[in-house]
């Protein structure tokens, strides 16, 4: 006698007709095997080794399939023609396998795709072995539902079938799984903007408002793209002045002087930046379109950080009287003698009109030591700028592939958002100061500063000594989580001013204040 395997009980019978009286005809009633529903059925690590167990229910059909095995002579495997019909067959003759019941009897595997005695007779004449690759894509789709569906969710998994064919994405939090990764992967980043401002009550009480129209219609999220359409969008009729900094402090966001130059154009305001980050070595503001340029010559200016002194340079190339905008400047001066800066200085309203007003109220004038010290250091700025940015790239490579470092962020790394614009914009450097993460948050940071020796503990920036600060436990300890995150600082940071000093000295330098951190971070981690 043969036995014949097949799925459904139902084709058991008619198939059996056909055969005829030498043949026993026997169901699976479809999977006899499946993966516990537990932790551990399949293992990635080994090679994705499965566990199989007999399935609820299919004791009985096995045991029906072993008593007739043993008394037949030959083994025909007939279930399904597709995947799941192979991987029956191969199941069934795994377990009877295991059992022992094999030995030296053939075993054949057919396949028929319909349900007739001439197909399946034909089929009986054309065996076959196994199909591994069949098999294979089963055994990897199982594994997909398993280390899917099961991690997923445990409770769909044993409570609906359709949990069990991650495949078919069947059930509905697989479904939804599959769906986000498609979003996901079809997903196109975006930066969008908003234009708030702080404004005052009568009272004294202050509230922060949001621009929520323009041009008459409602804003939508996306519809702010850019930095440069922020600014146009907050620009009132009574708006003065656009005023910012080239290189921010201490995100290190870089501004885009040319296209803020453009909008403030359009506008008729005039662009006024801070360059103290940048200094006119890095990068000449007037040339792409801005106003106005302030300095701070304490800094990189003077090199040194022993003068007070700042700078207003007039770019001499606003209209201050196209308007009635500018009345102190276009107009009569109330407290000048009734003088009209455009009228009788011209391109330099500006200049004279603030060197007046200042003499006028404050009297301000530079002591000739101060005057001396930011001379003599503006003779060598374009050899110490070269040697600030020398020194800097060589603190990147040196930060960024340092294990006790969480974070660096500097506009000429790839990741920082203004890295494309930097290039175009500053390709001899984006200044020298460099902020970064410390493993081991606040408590770790304040090591760091104790422990440095040749790097200065100071707030300022730009001088030729080495400078490190770490605002979380000195200038911002005073303030809270939620404000220091809105200051864009945060509790591991450390903020660089790179010096001049041979950059072998200075990483041996931060080499003490990295293990003073990694001793606090590693007493946290107990």
């Amino acid at each position: 006698m043969k036995l014949v395997i097949v799925e459904s009980p139902a084709k058991a019978k008619t198939i059996n007709r056909y055969l005829g009286d030498d043949y026993q005809v026997l169901a699976s009633y479809g999977h006899v095997c499946d993966l516990p529903s537990k932790d551990g059925s399949v293992l990635p690590d080994e090679d994705f080794a499965m566990k199989w167990q007999v399935s609820s229910g299919s004791e009985r059909h096995i045991g029906d399939i072993t008593k007739a095995l043993r008394a037949a002579d030959r083994l025909i495997l007939a279930t399904d023609p597709d995947r799941e019909g192979e991987a029956i067959s191969w199941h069934v003759l795994e377990l009877l396998q295991d059992r022992n019941l094999i030995k030296e009897k053939p075993v054949e595997r057919v396949v028929f795709n319909e349900v007739t005695k001439s197909a399946i007779l034909a089929a009986m004449a054309q065996p076959r072995a196994l199909d591994t690759e069949l098999i294979d894509a089963y055994r990897a789709r199982r594994a997909l539902d398993y280390l899917v569906g099961f991690s997923i969710s445990p409770v769909l998994w044993r409570k609906l079938p359709g949990a069990r064919s991650a495949g078919r994405v069947q059930s509905v939090a697989l479904r939804l799984i599959c769906e986000r990764e498609a979003a996901i992967e079809a997903f196109i980043a975006q930066e969008y903007w908003t234009v708030e401002a702080e404004l005052g009550k009568a009272d004294g009480r202050n509230f922060k408002a949001r621009l929520t129209h323009l041009n008459g219609k409602k804003l939508g999220k996306l519809d702010i793209g850019t930095e440069t359409e922020a600014i146009a969008a907050a620009i009132q009729p009574n708006t003065k002045i656009i005023f910012g900094e080239v290189i921010g402090n201490p995100g290190l966001d870089v501004m885009d002087v040319a296209a803020v130059a453009a909008v403030a154009r359009e506008a008729h305001v005039p662009l006024m930046l801070d360059c103290t980050f940048n200094t006119p070595w890095l990068l000449r503001p007037i040339e792409l379109g801005a106003n106005i340029i302030i300095h701070s010559l304490t800094k990189w200016m003077g090199g040194h950080g022993v003068a007070i002194g700042g700078a207003v340079v007039d770019g001499g190339n606003f209209d201050w009287g196209r308007d009635d905008r500018f009345p102190t400047i276009a107009g009569p001066h109330y407290a000048m003698n009734d003088i009209n800066f455009h009228e009788e200085f011209g391109p330099a309203a500006f200049t004279a009109k603030f060197r007046a007003e200042g003499m006028y109220n404050f009297g301000p004038s530079m002591s000739p030591t101060n005057a001396f010290h930011i001379l003599q250091g503006l003779e060598t700025l374009p050899l110490r700028m070269q040697r600030h940015m020398d020194n800097t790239a060589a603190m990147l490579d040196f930060l960024t592939g340092h294990d006790a470092v969480a974070w660096v962020k500097h506009p000429t790394l790839p990741d920082h958002p203004s890295h494309e614009l930097v290039k175009r914009m500053l390709p001899r450097g984006a200044g020298s100061i460099i902020v970064f993460g410390l493993k081991g948050g606040r408590d770790a940071g304040k090591a760091f500063i104790e422990a440095v020796e040749l790097s200065s503990h100071l707030a300022n920036v730009g001088d030729a000594k080495t400078l490190v600060i770490h605002p979380a436990s000195t200038t911002h300890s005073h303030i809270s989580a939620e404000a220091m995150v809105e200051g864009g600082l945060s509790d591991d940071m450390i903020r660089l001013s790179v010096g001049l000093e041979d950059i072998a000295d200075i990483t041996a330098d931060f080499e003490l204040g990295f293990r003073a951190a990694a001793r606090i971070a590693a007493k946290a981690a107990e």
